[in-house]
Formats: structure tokens, C-alpha cells, sequence
């Protein structure tokens, strides 16, 4: 859970971009973590609807609103071919959201 908490806090922290890129850093960590054979570090869904929803809220109403849609995107995609964990109805609203921000 300590993840998970640091997770959210980044994807809350209201500081954009870079909130969403740290997010994500410690979600490719613990993915890593976990393929390593750290069974107590499993990203579940809710780490990956963290970092989406940091994405989609990173950059809204400028010019990186798309780069920042295009990375939520590419985050679910991997959900969906690589992790373990599936998307949910959330993972696919919040990046629905991303592409419409």
C-alpha cells in the first residue's frame, strides 16, 4: 500500500506533468519489482487508474493536453497486452476523459 499511496499522491499533487511522470516512474519501478519475484510488489489496477488519471488531469487546456492523452493511451494499451492487471470501466472513463480534455 505504500506505493499505492505515494502513486496517488503524485498523480494528486497538482503539479502536472511532472506529478504524472513521477507517478508513472514508480509504477514502471514496481512492475519491475515484481518481475524481478518481489511477490509483495504487484501494480494492481488502482496504481495503473492513478497514474492514467494523473495523466489526464496533467496538462489540461494547453498544448500537451494531446501528448498527455496519447501517454494515458499507451499506458493502457500495455495494461491490456502486458500486465497482469486488466483495465477496469475507470481505466477506460479516465482515458476517454484524457482525449477529451
Amino acid at each position: 500500500y505504500s506505493y499505492q499511496s505515494v502513486i496517488t499522491a503524485w498523480a494528486k499533487s497538482n503539479t502536472g506533468a511532472k506529478g504524472a511522470k513521477r507517478a508513472e516512474k514508480i509504477l514502471q519501478h514496481m512492475n519491475k519489482l515484481h518481475k524481478s519475484g518481489n511477490p509483495n510488489v504487484k501494480p494492481l489496477t488502482m496504481c495503473y487508474n492513478a497514474v492514467l488519471e494523473a495523466w489526464a488531469s496533467s496538462n489540461s487546456g494547453n498544448k500537451n493536453t494531446i501528448q498527455a492523452a496519447q501517454r494515458a493511451e499507451q499506458i493502457l494499451q500495455f495494461m491490456i497486452k502486458h500486465g497482469e492487471e486488466q483495465p477496469n470501466t475507470r481505466s477506460i472513463n479516465t482515458v476517454i476523459t484524457a482525449w477529451a480534455s
